[in-house]
């Protein structure tokens, strides 16, 4: 049985051979944070690179361009890229195979160099042939998402406003929102 672990600032996935306890491999991406595996076990999705805030691209200095690294955890190799807007904390799969990621965006703010914090986002992919389904707009700094059993809702738990939103998974709605007391 093969688990899986983010590495934040280190630039690898650590593949792991549970029933041994030993490591297995180590995936290179850009640093890591959330990771999910499919419904069946056959691919890793990883939010990369690690929530570094600033410019992104190629350039000297720059951080690596955001996206969902999939992993191939049988042959520990990173088969696609998900393309998304922004930098990504959390990632759930659902049990009937959708990818949510939940996108920080930030905007510039005159008195901070990192900005503030601007509505994020729950894109969705589809687990199997990678294709973007659709984002709605949740609260602010995603950090948590699960999903209901049967995959029609999404939970995303944002820290920087203290909220819940439960989204409806086919219609990308957002049916409500849970105002957590500080």
């Amino acid at each position: 049985t093969v688990g899986c672990a983010s590495n934040k600032e280190a630039p690898f996935v650590s593949l792991v051979d549970l029933e041994r306890g030993t490591l297995t491999a180590k995936v290179e991406v850009p640093g890591s944070e959330g990771l999910a595996f499919s419904p069946d076990g056959s691919k890793v999705f990883v939010a990369a690179p690690y929530a570094a805030f600033g410019p992104a691209g190629n350039a000297p200095g720059a951080r690596p361009t955001p996206g969902v690294r999939v992993i191939d955890p049988r042959t520990a190799t990173v088969t696609d890229t998900l393309a998304t807007d922004h930098v990504m904390l959390p990632v759930h799969a659902t049990a009937t195979g959708k990818l949510l990621v939940g996108e920080v965006r930030m905007e510039p703010a005159p008195d901070s160099q990192l900005g503030r914090h601007a509505p994020g986002r729950l894109t969705v992919f589809a687990t199997d042939d990678h294709a973007r389904l659709g984002s709605v707009e949740v609260g602010l700094a995603p950090l948590t998402i699960t999903s209901s059993p049967d995959g029609q809702l999404g939970y995303v738990a944002c820290a920087a406003s203290s909220t819940v939103d439960v989204v409806h998974l086919d219609t990308l709605e957002r049916l409500t929102r849970l105002e957590i007391p500080k």
